[in-house]
């Protein structure tokens, strides 16, 4: 009974039992699909997050991640739960409405962010 009453009290706290990270808040992330007449929600989700996480250690918490790494870029995701990006569609990303010009595994996130990934065939405007 002690037991679970200090771990709740910790995880309350931010702190997991055996890891070195504490909880440093939480961040929405949404998974849409830009739809001609209509976009879909394919996922919803406020996430914990510890120091120093970045957008796409976010997503692979959520989804299953496809991605490529550029050295010296970062990485490009190729496809989100099976939805592989095309000559038509791909993925992009925002943070609270703005589309970053960094890769996701470089963009690291804040207690409150909003991140949105987007399968869609618009350009991002910098």
């Amino acid at each position: 009974m002690i037991v679970a009453i200090a771990a709740a009290a910790a995880y309350q706290l931010g702190y997991t039992f055996g890891a070195t990270e504490q909880i440093a808040g939480s961040v929405s992330i949404c998974i849409i699909d830009i739809g001609t007449e209509e976009n879909t929600v394919l996922k919803d989700e406020n996430v914990k997050i510890s120091e120093k996480t970045s957008v796409f250690k976010m997503l692979q918490r959520i989804a299953d991640v496809e991605y490529q790494e550029y050295p010296g870029v970062g990485v490009y995701v190729t496809s989100i739960d099976n939805k592989a990006a095309t000559e038509s569609k791909w993925w992009i990303y925002q943070v609270n409405g703005v589309y970053p010009n960094v890769a996701a595994d470089k963009y690291i996130v804040t207690d409150g962010d909003n991140i949105v990934w987007k399968y869609t065939s618009e350009w991002p405007t910098f």
